[in-house]
């Protein structure tokens, strides 16, 4: 059973793609019969078991398997679930629909396919949204359940700063692969206090570490904020150390982090450095720009919280194509989308 689980947990795994779309396959035949059940109240006029119903079946699948496919629908992780992923399914399911409304109504308008309710095709999209999306949360909730990936359990600690960075820490924690709880995190942006991130709420500001520590009986803190100056590092590891904690602990500074990819394995103690000022360097924009523009450029690790920056950056300075390599592909798909929308004119591979 467990290595069934991990090849279905695995990004670039063969079964675990053929894995959703046997199950797509089998969602849109039940999604298919319950839509004309709906419409017909439950008593489906026995003309449609004639050809109708299998038509409708055999029309959307291939169309929306191929659909999902070509978005990269099968490649996206639901391990971590968000709004992005949520939308993404809906993006496609509606494209699927869209062109199966047009074909049908091309098909229909010459008398070759058998006519149905209309109503029938909206309520189809919406069983085949809730289906399929059912599915892939129910293959997450399944993972977590049966390969024990509780976070309940384990040491347990105060996350600083809930950007990006906060963000892929919790998500390696999750991955259940170290023994840490994340209890919460506080961070000064008022516009993410109150939010829940991954399970895991923004509780308060850093200036609030103290009460939050003596409210949650944490053991450990980690201050996620790669890019933050010394002066900000120095108040929460002295609000730290004023709660009580004796385990302060730090991601290293963005330069520091050479392939992008944040988790508790690179985590380390509060350093002098840390606590020093330093001086802000200056890029020579002109020089960069010349070096990249009109050239192909490729980044590795750039799904990660750096290496996405990276890819933002480069692109300003007009290279002709850029390669992105990461592990991660939810994060490449998401990247990529980005940068579609801000550089459509430029090769994305």
């Amino acid at each position: 059973m467990n290595d069934v689980l991990k090849q279905l947990n695995q990004k670039t795994s063969l079964t675990r793609t053929l894995f959703f779309i046997i199950g797509d396959i089998v969602l849109i035949a039940f999604a298919v019969l319950f839509a004309f059940l709906l419409r017909f109240d439950g008593n489906i006029p026995s003309g449609y078991f004639d050809g109708t119903i299998q038509w409708v079946f055999l029309s959307t699948l291939f169309v929306i398997i191929p659909v999902f496919y070509f978005l990269k629908l099968y490649r996206l992780s639901w391990i971590y679930v968000s709004t992005k992923e949520v939308f993404a399914l809906l993006k496609a399911v509606t494209i699927s629909f869209g062109i199966l409304g047009i074909s049908i109504f091309i098909l229909r308008a010459i008398d070759v396919v058998p006519g149905f309710p209309r109503s029938v095709f909206l309520i189809l999209f919406i069983l085949v949204f809730i289906f399929t999306g059912g599915f892939r949360l129910a293959k997450r909730m399944y993972l977590q359940i049966v390969s024990g990936r509780s976070i309940n359990k384990g040491i347990r600690i105060i996350i600083v700063g809930a950007g990006d960075a906060g963000e892929q820490l919790v998500r390696s924690i999750i991955d259940g692969k170290t023994e840490y709880n994340p209890v919460c995190f506080v961070d000064d942006s008022t516009v993410k206090q109150g939010q829940v991130i991954h399970g895991v709420r923004v509780a308060g500001s850093i200036a609030d570490i103290p009460k939050i520590v003596a409210a949650n009986d944490i053991k450990e803190m980690v201050i996620a904020l790669p890019s933050a100056g010394s002066k900000l590092i120095k108040t929460a590891v002295e609000l730290g150390r004023q709660a009580g904690l004796k385990n302060i602990k730090v991601l290293p500074t963005l330069s520091e982090i050479l392939d992008g990819e944040i988790s508790m394995g690179i985590v380390r103690e509060v350093e002098v450095k840390d606590l020093l000022q330093r001086d802000t360097v200056s890029l020579d924009t002109e020089s960069i720009a010349r070096f990249i523009a009109g050239k192909t450029v490729l980044i590795t690790g750039a799904a990660g919280s750096i290496g996405s920056e990276i890819v933002r950056q480069t692109a300003v300075f007009n290279p002709s194509q850029l390669l992105l390599l990461d592990q991660d592909e939810t994060g490449i798909f998401h990247i990529s989308e980005e940068i579609k929308r801000k550089y459509p004119a430029l090769s994305l591979e």
